[in-house]
């Protein structure tokens, strides 16, 4: 009964209100000021000009606080995330406003123009344009336009949110509970996922996080478990309900209900994949019978939009909970499908004629169970302290994890409270992901984000393109895969870019930043790196410019006459070249 309360609250958005202890930064060596750019560091996408002091003068155990609390104003963002009209929408309704490629295709074979489907190169283009011209002549929604409104409504959050603890750890969950957005089933999911599930959870409960992603249409597409049903001639629940219900009763039971199986079979992909990667993690004592097993428990749950035309599908499930069916939203519990034979799942015994409860107990076995606790420490130790995850600060966070029944935020208060936290101050060694690398370079100078394709196909050049991650692995939390030579010259090469304009949809004021009679580097380096003399003498702003003899000539800058503001404008210029360098710098892909 205490574990269904806990549970329900925990849905309703409850969370465990911890307040946050002293610090123990100054024990690390470090004053309030160094702990405050640390905490910007590795709590946020980066700091933005001025938080650092807004943090000092906050205190940082209020700053904190109010970061794990995630309830900050956010009226900026919510003026920005006007433009993307999908987030207006009612949970579904994307489904209905946005069409599939398919669907388009089929639309405009009816207005005459003729589907392409072989020839040469020259021809496909052709079609392309046509279908696009199509398209934009009829105010046609498709579901690559979603796609675009959710990849560029992530960045505005990543850059502009207030609560940014909040949005890391909507990044670290939908890595943890991954599905990639590359396929129509999975792609129009997707941002009810984030949105609803992930976001509010995200400094919340973990078996609450664990039992609605399970349900959720993106998850049971993307792993597959809504095609899993019961083997043929295993008793299901809608046997098991039907035999046991008044003689009386069975003839209006037995109306169109499917008693005999004739094909079906388990998917084991997420039981699987909920074992391995969401709670015990690879190592977690669990067999292969307990894949199988854990299968079976989930078998028969599955998707049926409310919008769907399926009257046979509809006509089954009438009946309702005295057959064992069961729809919640777009989920549904399909009694004819789910095995209700006896069943064994890590040492626990479950009963015949069982039905949506056993896949519910089951997650709730994962979710307490020790191993979980332990996995889910050393990821977020991972992502937030170090790629080697200590294993003292290990077991306390996984100690708190359990005091809690499953609550994120202590895990994340003993974190924090942790020498292991802040000894990593000293010597950073974790590197930006590109996405990291992306948002901070845009948040150090204040840059103005509006949307552009090309931010999109830039995150994939460096190497972490938004919800297109195959494997259930998600992107790595061990940040030294971030760190090959190719995916460096493209951060030099974005940083450049950046630095001087050049990329459409972002816009950077530098000017803003000098002051009068003061050196470009002296104005931008505490933007973009904590450390003095992060940069060698040789990459100075002084030697920047022709080989180190100074200012370059008058003549290569502007024609004659000099400009009125001259001056100004050459230390602008000036200025684009140093940011360049800083952003490229060792010193700032570090977190």
């Amino acid at each position: 009964m205490l574990r269904r309360l806990l549970l329900t609250l925990a849905l309703t958005g409850w969370s465990v209100a911890q307040p946050v202890p002293p610090l123990p930064y100054r024990a690390a060596g470090l004053d309030e000021r160094q702990a405050a750019r640390f905490l910007l560091q590795r709590l946020t996408f980066g700091a933005t000009p001025g938080q650092l002091d807004q943090v000092v003068q906050t205190g940082l155990e209020k700053w904190v606080e109010a970061q794990l609390d995630g309830q900050a104003s956010e009226e900026e963002l919510s003026q920005r995330l006007q433009d993307t009209p999908c987030l207006a929408m009612e949970a579904g309704e994307e489904r209905t406003t946005y069409v599939s490629r398919a669907r388009m295709q089929e639309l405009a074979e009816q207005d005459s123009l003729r589907k392409w489907t072989e020839g040469s190169e020259r021809s496909r283009q052709i079609y392309e344009a046509r279908l696009r011209d199509y398209k934009e002549s009829n105010g046609i929604a498709s579901y690559d336009d979603l796609f675009d409104e959710i990849r560029y409504q992530k960045l505005l959050r990543c850059r502009y949110a207030h609560n940014q603890l909040r949005e890391v750890l909507t990044d670290f969950w939908f890595n943890h509970f991954n599905v990639a957005a590359l396929n129509d089933n999975v792609r129009v999911n997707v941002l009810s996922y984030e949105r609803d599930i992930l976001r509010p959870q995200a400094l919340g409960s973990f078996p609450a996080m664990l039992h609605q992603t399970s349900q959720h249409p993106a998850m049971l597409y993307y792993l597959d478990n809504a095609q899993s049903s019961a083997s043929p001639g295993a008793q299901t629940t809608l046997n098991a309900r039907y035999k046991s219900a008044p003689a009386e009763d069975q003839e209006e039971l037995r109306q169109g209900q499917p008693l005999q199986r004739k094909n079906g079979g388990l998917n084991e992909n997420y039981a699987r994949e909920v074992m391995e990667l969401h709670t015990l993690g690879v190592d977690g004592g669990y067999t292969q019978k307990d894949v199988t097993e854990l299968a079976r428990c989930l078998s028969g749950w599955t998707v049926l939009y409310p919008e769907a035309n399926n009257d046979n599908l509809r006509a089954l499930i009438k009946p309702g909970q005295r057959l064992g069916y069961e729809q919640r939203g777009d989920f549904l519990f399909r009694a004819d499908w789910h095995d209700a034979e006896s069943k064994s799942f890590l040492g626990h015994s479950f009963e015949p004629g069982g039905g949506l409860e056993e896949g519910e107990r089951a997650l709730d076995i994962l979710a307490a169970h020790p191993s979980t606790a332990r996995y889910l420490a050393r990821k977020l130790a991972q992502r937030f302290v170090s790629d080697e995850a200590p294993a003292a600060l290990v077991d306390r966070m996984a100690r708190a994890y359990g005091q809690s029944h499953g609550e994120i935020r202590p895990m994340l208060v003993a974190m924090l409270q942790s020498p292991e936290f802040w000894a990593e101050a000293a010597h950073p060694s974790k590197v930006k992901s590109p996405l990291e690398f992306f948002v901070s370079s845009l948040r150090c100078c204040d840059a103005d984000l509006q949307f552009e394709r090309g931010h999109f196909y830039w995150l994939q050049r460096l190497g972490q393109p938004l919800y297109a991650c195959v494997p259930p692995t998600g992107y790595p939390e061990d940040s030294r895969v971030w760190a090959s030579t190719s995916e460096l010259v493209n951060r030099m090469n974005f940083a450049t870019q950046l630095s001087q304009n050049r990329i459409k949809g972002i816009r950077v004021d530098w000017g803003r930043f000098l002051r009068p009679g003061q050196e470009p580097g002296a104005a931008l380096q505490p933007l973009v790196v904590a450390e003095a003399g992060a940069l060698a003498e040789q990459l100075s702003a002084k030697k920047l410019l022709n080989g180190g003899d100074g200012y370059v000539p008058e003549r290569k800058w502007f024609r004659n006459p000099k400009p009125a503001d001259y001056e100004q404008r050459r230390r602008q210029v000036w200025a684009t070249k140093v940011a360049g360098v800083l952003l490229a710098s060792p010193a700032f892909q570090y977190r």
